[in-house]
This record gives C-alpha cells, structure tokens and sequence, in this order.
C-alpha cells in the first residue's frame, strides 16, 4: 500500500466480520447517547412549558 487512503479504500472495499460488528457497536453507542440526550432535552422543555 502506498497510502493510507488506498489502505482505507481496501478495507472499507470488504470489511471483516469485527469491523462490521464494532462499527455497529459505536453506531449503537452514538444513538443512545443521542437518544438520551434528546429525551432530557425535551423533559426540561416539557417544565418550562408547564
């Protein structure tokens, strides 16, 4: 490999098995973070709402 982009474009060409499964494990970590970050968000606007 002459680069990082050519060694970058071949595994995402085929990734493995545990780079398909931490990838989704970071993308599940990312969506609950969001998930509950929002949800809090729309608690405080819920009492200062009320």
């Amino acid at each position: 490999m002459n680069s990082a982009k050519e060694l970058l474009d071949a595994s995402l060409d085929n990734p493995s098995t545990p780079t398909r499964n931490a990838a989704r494990r970071a993308f599940d970590i990312v969506s609950d973070t969001f998930d509950a970050y929002a949800q809090k968000g729309d608690e405080a606007r819920g009492r200062a709402i009320a």
